[in-house]
């Protein structure tokens, strides 16, 4: 049996490894696998003239224009409200490293994005994996950790549920938007899990046991 600290080490090569592994269909295919052609084929079929906006929205707000003000914000509260900076420094840090892996897998794997008569919104970069979802659950999801410290399990729950609410949202957006494939954002979920269980993972052991969080 593992322990309660082998755990994130067990999950954190998991995630790493079918990130890899998924890199390496991702690479091989080039330009989407049959799956990825046929969810992008039913995404094109779901689209409505009063839908893109929202996707549109939804892509912007909550992708990296929405995570980096939120996670700067966030974190300079917490700073001054917990009297302490680890949040702060574990909430940038965070960022980035989203920043970071984002262009450097991306060019790694270079694969292509779906053709451009089917994308709704300008995109130029490498496909593999999606900056968008990658971000999301990164930003999200360490922000689940880091204001779930020291709360009820139900205020967790609420917590993650949002996380996961948001990931699947901005995955779908992308999806619907034809700039990416079910391969890409994927991706991005298993490597943005990646790095939000590392800074978690930080945060947890790092943090004081004494603090506030009222």
């Amino acid at each position: 049996m593992l322990s309660s600290r082998q755990w994130p080490a067990a999950v954190g090569l998991v995630l790493a490894a079918l990130f890899v592994a998924l890199g390496f269909i991702a690479h091989a295919a080039h330009a989407g696998t049959g799956v990825d052609h046929a969810v992008l084929d039913s995404m094109l079929a779901q689209r409505r003239q009063w839908l893109t906006p929202i996707a549109v929205f939804i892509t912007d707000v909550v992708g990296p224009n929405g995570m980096w003000p939120l996670g700067i914000v966030v974190g300079a509260v917490l700073w001054w409200r917990w009297r302490t900076a680890l949040p702060a420094l574990v909430i940038i840090g965070t960022l980035i490293a989203t920043r970071i892996a984002t262009p450097v897998t991306k060019h790694i794997v270079a694969t292509q994005r779906p053709p451009h008569a089917v994308r709704l919104v300008v995109e130029n970069s490498p496909s593999y994996p999606s900056g968008h979802s990658l971000t999301t659950i990164s930003v999200l999801g360490v922000l689940a950790v880091i204001l779930g410290y020291g709360h009820s399990r139900t205020i967790r729950i609420w917590l993650w549920l949002t996380v996961a609410v948001g990931t699947v949202a901005v995955a779908l957006t992308r999806l619907y938007l034809g700039v990416h494939w079910l391969s890409d954002v994927t991706g991005g979920v298993l490597l943005g899990s990646l790095i939000s269980l590392v800074a978690g993972s930080l945060f947890g052991r790092y943090a004081p046991r004494n603090l506030s969080t009222a």
